[in-house]
């Protein structure tokens, strides 16, 4: 961005839109940047060093059509969550951060696909603020929080499953749903 005011470069707030090859990052994109806030698309595997050079303010991890318990899940960065930047995963997002924290992901008998309502936290986490406790939601997975990893609770649950958590300490979130979509 450039201030017309004068030459000088004015260093602008950005988000990092990590894609993990979901359907929907496009559409993350969108719904930042008609937040009036500038995201750019990265691969799911660039390195926090890489991030942190190019001074985001913020970090959104994307779904993808894999499972983190593939043989050979999408590879990424496994400082991300140690970056120290505040990040939100959504969906396969969720599910890395919970790996990545000892959690378990198991596939479930019974698929969450379509429109559900969900229980939020709207009470003391920031994520939900001026949302209402009860919201339907996109759900669209086979994959499920089992057990939570270390440091995170849950802050969202459907009628079956966990469907968002965050870092007890830090500015991490993940949601199962996709908020991006209406």
């Amino acid at each position: 961005m450039v201030d017309s005011s004068s030459s000088h470069a004015v260093e602008c707030d950005k988000v990092a839109i990590l894609d993990a090859g979901s359907q929907y990052a496009k559409v993350i994109d969108r719904r930042i940047r008609e937040l009036a806030i500038y995201s750019e698309l990265v691969p799911l595997q660039t390195s926090v060093t890489e991030l942190l050079s190019r001074k985001y303010k913020a970090i959104i991890i994307s779904g993808s059509p894999g499972s983190v318990n593939d043989p050979n899940p999408v590879f990424y960065d496994p400082k991300l969550f140690d970056c120290g930047l505040p990040i939100l995963g959504i969906c396969y997002g969720l599910q890395m951060l919970n790996k990545q924290r000892g959690g378990t992901i198991v596939r479930q008998a019974v698929r969450e696909d379509g429109q559900f309502q969900v229980e939020l936290n709207t009470t003391d986490c920031p994520l939900f603020k001026n949302m209402n406790k009860l919201e339907i939601v996109l759900l669209t997975h086979g994959d499920s929080i089992e057990k939570l990893g270390e440091n995170l609770i849950s802050i969202g649950k459907s009628e079956s499953f966990i469907v968002a958590c965050a870092d007890k300490e830090k500015p991490i979130y993940g949601v199962q749903f996709h908020p991006e979509v209406n």
